[in-house]
């Protein structure tokens, strides 16, 4: 008798102490709770009544859909190689298709033009005139041959043509050089689409100006500051799911977007491995063009109708997730409960089927 009451004082001590914790907030949620307390706590609380659901075994059938994202397969950044330059015209807008080489934006060409001219005036000179010993050294070859001079004489003349050349050579090296400077002066200040593609971000030196001073004309600050930006416009879509067994590579599938329903050619499927869940990354491509899809436009995967045979399954509602695992409560004959993890297979909207941790006709807890 003495026993019977030491255990019940006992066991009302430690429910007392979990409901007071719990009200403090020491002790977390009820899932949070630790299995071997929760099941302390069931067997003083007998009395509670639970929505419950069988643990059921039979066949499944699922159709549901998985949601991707569209990414393009290439993109470029592009930027001034000049500060402290005024603003001068951009000749594209976000969504314009541009070809490889096409001139997008330049800065202020005030006086660029006039030296880039004058420097290559003074390079084909120097050219032009270099070009001219070579015509010289052969005929003061062939004069001095003609006038019967002797070959001495002849080398005479030659040498000195050729110191001029060499110094010719001197100021060629110099104008090529100013030359060359020129024309890097003025692609610096000038942007060419670097492909194919669409133009997906435009810098607004308007703000700039707004943030400089409205008499202040707009400048380019800073090097770093991306002016353009585009995209090949080759977009492929990406759904990391659980539902990755419904499909294959090379798999063609009708997947939404935006209302419209492209053609999509399954080319990936790899696994995740660094996922908690067995996932599988599946990429598809576009089969047809889309004018409506950008860099993250959602689309959504029609999943083929399949049903899975002859397996376990609970409902949705008894399944609860605890720091990224899946787990049931379960019920026995005597009204107590546990907590058991469980390892899940497919979803659909009603039931979930389970690979592992629970047996046919168990007693499951709903939430």
């Amino acid at each position: 008798m003495k026993d019977r009451i030491n255990k019940l004082v006992s066991a009302g001590i430690l429910l007392g102490l979990v409901l007071l914790l719990g009200g403090c907030g020491v002790v977390g949620t009820e899932e949070e709770i630790r299995p071997d307390l929760i099941r302390e706590q069931n067997k003083v609380d007998k009395e509670r009544s639970y929505q419950l659901a069988d643990v059921m075994r039979g066949d499944v059938t699922f159709d549901t859909t998985i949601m991707c994202k569209a990414y393009c397969d290439k993109e470029e950044s592009m930027k001034f190689g000049v500060s402290g330059i005024e603003y001068g015209m951009t000749y594209v807008d976000v969504g314009d298709k541009v070809k490889k080489g096409d001139l997008l934006a330049e800065l202020s060409m005030e006086g660029i033009e006039e030296e880039l001219n004058a420097a290559k005036q003074e390079y084909e000179l120097a050219r032009l005139e270099y070009s001219n010993y070579d015509t010289q050294i052969a005929d003061a070859r062939r004069i001095g041959e003609l006038n019967n001079m002797s070959k001495a004489e002849i080398e005479e003349q030659v040498r000195g043509i050729t110191d001029n050349k060499i110094s010719c050579a001197a100021t060629l090296r110099l104008a090529q050089t100013r030359y060359n400077e020129a024309i890097s002066e003025k692609k610096k200040r000038q942007i060419y689409a670097p492909m194919d593609g669409v133009i997906t971000f435009l810098f607004d030196p308007v703000e700039v100006e707004k943030s400089q001073g409205e008499d202040a004309p707009p400048v380019v600050s800073n090097m770093d500051t991306e002016f353009v930006r585009m995209s090949s416009g080759n977009y492929h879509f990406r759904a990391d799911t659980e539902n990755y067994s419904n499909y294959k590579e090379g798999d063609v599938v009708d997947v939404d977007v935006n209302g419209q329903t492209y053609k999509m050619k399954i080319t990936k499927d790899e696994k995740m491995e660094n996922s908690d869940k067995d996932m599988h990354r599946l990429t598809f491509d576009l089969l047809e063009a889309g004018s409506r899809i950008e860099e993250q436009t959602v689309g959504w995967v029609k999943a083929p109708v399949t049903t899975q045979r002859n397996v376990l399954y609970v409902e949705n509602d008894a399944i609860v997730s605890i720091d990224g695992k899946q787990y049931v409560y379960l019920l026995n004959e005597d009204n107590v409960r546990s907590i058991q993890e469980i390892t899940m297979g497919l979803s659909n909207d009603t039931y979930t089927v389970i690979k592992s941790g629970v047996s046919e006709g168990q007693k499951v807890i709903l939430k």
